[in-house]
């Protein structure tokens, strides 16, 4: 309730405000702090991920090419571009994730401080099915004062097809295997018959979680609206 008072407040005074009274509503852009500070590290690897394996792109090396490209552009890190091996999805009956010298090793082979890996599914799914829609009806006349409309409601087959995308991201220590942060992200676009390749959907999902993960280690703009009172 108390974080609701300012914004009750300055609708209550913009209610009250005579009509000769000019409000202009602008929009701004304002930084948002970083949800980890790496101002500690100077080396960051994009290992493999654990993908599955139904989805007609190389998904593992997709992914890897594309944080690598948008790291290197918003981190003021040195970004390991060697290739890295296969990501095994467990050791000793944990989870890899939870087993801290498997990235010390990783991190002492390529010189890196942060490891940055994860999981990523991106499936399809035929989302065809019957809808209800309006449709302009051009036969005669109308009156609507008998209730008559000029449009007619029918259900019509569409062919869809659905796209989705799920993101969870690992940050390690290299140096001490422990894991500083982790994170879950998600698309999901439908499109009106097959839609584009996998290929593309994935970039443009992709792009739109991008302000999001770079946001964990980096310092973003984000925009707000604001009311100036002449």
């Amino acid at each position: 309730v108390v974080y609701l008072l300012p914004a009750l407040c300055l609708t209550l005074l913009l209610a009250g405000l005579p009509a000769a009274a000019g409000v202009d509503e602008v929009t701004i852009e304002v930084p948002v702090k970083p949800k980890i500070d790496i101002s500690d590290y100077e080396s960051l690897m994009v290992a493999n991920f654990i993908c599955n394996r139904e989805a007609r792109m190389e998904l593992d090396l997709e992914i890897v090419r594309y944080l690598r490209k948008m790291l290197l552009r918003t981190l003021k890190l040195e970004v390991a571009r060697g290739e890295a091996p296969t990501l095994p999805t467990g050791r000793g009956g944990k989870p890899i994730f939870e087993v801290p010298d498997y990235w010390t090793d990783l991190g002492s082979r390529f010189d890196s401080d942060l490891i940055l890996s994860g999981t990523v599914n991106f499936s399809t799914e035929d989302r065809s099915g019957y809808e209800q829609v309006d449709m302009r009806n051009y036969r005669g006349s109308y009156r609507r004062d008998m209730g008559y409309s000029p449009y007619n409601t029918r259900t019509v087959f569409f062919e869809k097809t659905g796209f989705f995308l799920n993101l969870e991201l690992h940050l390690l220590n290299g140096r001490t295997g422990e894991e500083i942060y982790t994170d879950k992200f998600y698309q999901e676009i439908v499109y009106n018959g097959d839609g584009p390749d996998d290929l593309s959907v994935f970039f443009m999902m992709m792009d739109k979680m991008a302000p999001q993960i770079t946001g964990i280690m980096a310092e973003r703009k984000t925009r707000v609206t604001r009311y100036l009172l002449d």
